[in-house]
């Protein structure tokens, strides 16, 4: 007879298994960022916010760990996306072997399971949703109370795109810009930059999908031409460079959630400026983008030399590009890159009749 209650049993479950997990992770990295993030994933699943504490300590491990970026990421995950069941697949394609197997649950007892995820998971979403909704009341009054950009401003000067025509779409609180990130007109947060160029975005705002558009969508409706770009001085050259219409995506994990909103308004033909940093992550995520839009889209990388690449801090985004070689340079890239996609487009036309033999 077994003298246990579910919810006992299922307390040994969690016992058993989180010595087990504290093992796994010594067979994983937390310096690649995908493992790094599948991990965390499956960690708040399985174990709630009670999981940030061990997964933050694994994260540590890694020479680039940043604790704001950490705290950023585990608001992110969704709990039952992923499960724990990731974490020791990963672990035992690197050689782990579990040390004690947890006593299998009853089906009454991963139905409690379930339900007590699912009671977590809707509370996470409840308070999300209240954070959010909080942020764009705070991010909208900043937005009203806030004065034009001034054109000097150090940041846009050291970019080099000191312009009205990249000022009128800021605003300025204090010494520091403000930028606004929407979804379809609605503010929804805004990122904040100090003169030396230092980003943040105010709490808790709703980024996922958010972008900054320079120029008008009227306009890209009717040439069927927008550029997406990760960073708002790179969207900024590129505006002033091409005049055409441009989508600041604010991060490179952004651009496939901002492209997959674009897509389903409009077709368009899309250039994607993509970063081009070491790590490679600019490219990857713009592939991914390119890949919503099938063949209406290209992605375009900033041609620099293999010595201006070679350097130890290396220039990466076509605002690097542009100081140096000037935006007729940027102009004539791009130009080239929309005539490509033009010249590629699949046309429509009338099959021709089989040869009747």
């Amino acid at each position: 007879m077994n003298t246990n209650s579910p919810s006992s049993s299922i307390k040994n479950y969690y016992e058993d298994n989180y010595a087990n997990v504290r093992a796994a992770l010594t067979y994983l990295s937390s310096e690649d960022r995908q493992t790094w993030i599948k991990t965390g994933a499956a960690l708040k699943s399985e174990y709630g916010e009670n999981g940030f504490a061990i997964w933050d300590e694994w994260s540590q491990t890694a020479p680039n760990y940043n604790p704001r970026d950490a705290k950023a990421a585990w608001k992110s995950f969704k709990e039952g996306r992923i499960n724990i069941g990731t974490l020791f697949f990963e672990a035992k394609r690197n050689g782990f072997v579990p040390a004690k197997k947890p006593q299998p649950l009853s089906k009454e007892e991963w139905r409690q399971k379930r339900e007590e995820m699912q009671a977590r998971r809707l509370a996470s979403e409840r308070e999300l949703a209240r954070q959010q909704e909080a942020a764009r009341k705070v991010a909208n009054e900043r937005w009203e109370k806030a004065k034009g950009a001034q054109i000097n401003h150090p940041y846009l000067v050291k970019k080099g795109i000191n312009a009205l025509t990249i000022a009128k779409y800021l605003r300025q609180e204090g010494d520091n810009l403000l930028v606004p990130a929407r979804q379809f007109g609605e503010l929804h947060g805004v990122q904040t930059i100090s003169p030396d160029g230092d980003k943040r975005f105010n709490k808790n705002a709703s980024l996922g999908g958010s972008s900054m558009m320079l120029g008008t969508w009227g306009k890209a409706k009717e040439n069927k031409e927008i550029i997406l770009v990760e960073g708002v001085a790179t969207g900024a050259t590129l505006h002033l460079a091409t005049g055409k219409t441009v989508v600041v995506c604010f991060s490179a994990n952004n651009l496939k959630k901002v492209a997959e909103k674009l897509a389903k308004q409009t077709d368009l033909q899309v250039v994607i400026g993509a970063d081009l940093d070491r790590s490679g992550t600019g490219q990857k995520y713009a592939n991914e983008a390119k890949a919503i839009f099938s063949n209406n889209a290209v992605v375009l990388l900033p041609d620099f030399t293999e010595d201006e690449l070679n350097q130890p801090n290396p220039p990466s985004d076509f605002n690097d590009l542009a100081q140096l070689r000037g935006l007729d340079h940027i102009k004539k890239s791009f130009q080239e890159a929309f005539r490509h996609l033009e010249y590629e487009m699949p046309t429509l036309e009338e099959p021709e009749p089989e040869m009747v033999m």
